[in-house]
């Protein structure tokens, strides 16, 4: 059986801001660009969005947190 090459990215030069969320119980780094949009039928929910980089940018990156 074949193996396969891991990947490991080399850290990024782009500066971190911290997000901390007392009500949900985190703590996070995120780029500087990103946005930071709350749900506001959902308060136990929070995510963050990439600005597009360009017009042929297709798919915004993000990442969405949310409690149960």
């Amino acid at each position: 059986m074949g193996s396969f090459p891991i990947f490991f990215p080399e850290p990024s030069d782009i500066p971190l801001k911290n997000y901390r969320n007392d009500s949900l119980h985190f703590s996070i780094d995120i780029p500087e660009t990103w946005d930071l949009r709350f749900n506001k039928k959902n308060k136990s929910s929070v995510g963050f969005f990439e600005p597009l980089l360009d017009s042929i940018d297709a798919f915004q990156e993000n990442l969405v947190i949310w409690i149960e």
